[in-house]
């Protein structure tokens, strides 16, 4: 499990403590443009995601990045991150085969953070520009996007880092299709999405209730669970980038 959680800002933020994550919707902003220059004229670090530059094509989005929507689409399962210079240093693969948009962009004009790799080609999944004092980065979203959760755990991990985040990786047993929920300031809870309906075991008139023993083990597991539940904490208090959505 990896914890980021996003503190959603329906208003464009000012401090430039945190990175901010924009979306495609931000391209309804008439002013988005001005405001992400002057976040990065102070400092800030930006994370776009790829359908905000393709929407923001030919609308401003070349005064950060030679990224640009090629219209074409690949299916890949390795990925390579930590380049230095022309090569890359680790190389992962994802279990199955996820289908991504390809944007072209200028070499030295723009620069890899993380890349999939598929025969002798590469194409963007994480790449950055400097801007002023800031530092902006596009992060290229598979056409499924639920397909996020299927990267291979160190990608994901990179990506974050990369993009300018302090947050770690979460050990956990538990299928990989879980989120975490915000309860309150400092505590944050780790629930499991499921798509088919699980069945409850609950006792009913009739039917015998668990033997001590599998009580026991229940009793167990749950400490187990608290213990991961506090690690979930530690991580997600790390961690609070901005998501501006309009």
């Amino acid at each position: 499990m990896l914890a980021i959680p996003f503190e959603l800002s329906p208003d464009f933020p000012t401090e430039v403590s945190q990175p901010l994550l924009i979306t495609a919707n931000a391209a309804r902003d008439e002013g988005i443009i001005e405001k992400m220059k002057g976040y990065l004229r102070a400092g800030g670090q930006i994370v776009m995601t790829s359908s905000f530059v393709a929407r923001m094509s030919g609308r401003g989005a070349e005064e950060f990045t030679t990224l640009h929507p090629t219209g074409k689409k690949l299916a890949v399962s390795k990925f390579a991150t930590e380049t230095h210079s022309c090569t890359f240093d680790r190389f992962s693969e994802s279990r199955e085969e996820l289908l991504f948009p390809i944007l072209d962009y200028s070499t030295n004009g723009t620069w890899q953070s993380i890349v999939a790799l598929k025969g002798h080609n590469n194409i963007p999944v994480l790449m950055y520009d400097n801007y002023s004092r800031g530092r902006i980065h596009t992060l290229v979203i598979p056409d499924d996007y639920a397909d996020l959760w299927k990267l291979p755990e160190d990608v994901a991990l990179e990506a974050a880092r990369r993009a300018g985040g302090r947050c770690r990786s979460i050990p956990d047993r538990r299928p990989r299709r879980g989120g975490l929920v915000r309860l309150r300031q400092r505590d944050v809870r780790a629930r499991e999405l499921r798509s088919d309906p699980a069945a409850l075991d609950r006792p009913r008139a009739g039917r015998p209730r668990a033997d001590p023993d599998r009580r026991a083990g229940a009793s167990e597991e749950a400490r187990h669970g608290r213990g991961r539940l506090r690690s979930v904490r530690s991580a997600a208090r790390t961690f609070f980038p901005r998501l501006v959505q309009a």
